[in-house]
């Protein structure tokens, strides 16, 4: 763990899990990204939170996995790439050390969601994929 002053000071420069809410990705709240709108930094983050002994703000960057859909519009698509290693390795990571069941259960339904991005001739996955299409 890290020191209490370290924590604080982090805590003191850092946005909130509930400021890096969809429709943001990253620490500008109001700002769209290529991040999917679901809300990549707290997804991201939450192994982070678990290993600095923030527990409050992993409590509630929890409760906005739990609200998060993993959906686009339909002409809307997803960086393959990213979020499998953002969203899906967040979810993941932060499973593996919190064992929370919503965790897994999420990172399921993602990689359900991603799936399509495998339907390819060579085997390797599209560099975007839409969950709708």
């Amino acid at each position: 763990m890290l020191s209490r002053k370290t924590n604080s000071f982090q805590l003191q420069t850092h946005p909130s899990p509930s400021e890096l809410r969809s429709p943001s990705d990253f620490n500008t709240p109001h700002s769209t990204t290529r991040f999917n709108g679901w809300g990549v930094t707290a997804i991201d983050s939450l192994d982070t939170m678990l290993l600095m002994g923030f527990d409050e703000e992993f409590k509630r960057a929890l409760e906005l996995v739990k609200t998060t859909r993993f959906t686009l519009e339909e002409d809307e698509y997803a960086p393959f790439f990213e979020t499998v290693i953002r969203y899906l390795g967040g979810l993941m990571s932060a499973y593996a050390l919190s064992k929370e069941p919503i965790l897994l259960e999420k990172a399921d339904e993602l990689a359900r969601v991603l799936s399509p991005a495998f339907n390819t001739n060579v085997g390797f996955p599209y560099f975007e994929v839409n969950p709708i299409s």
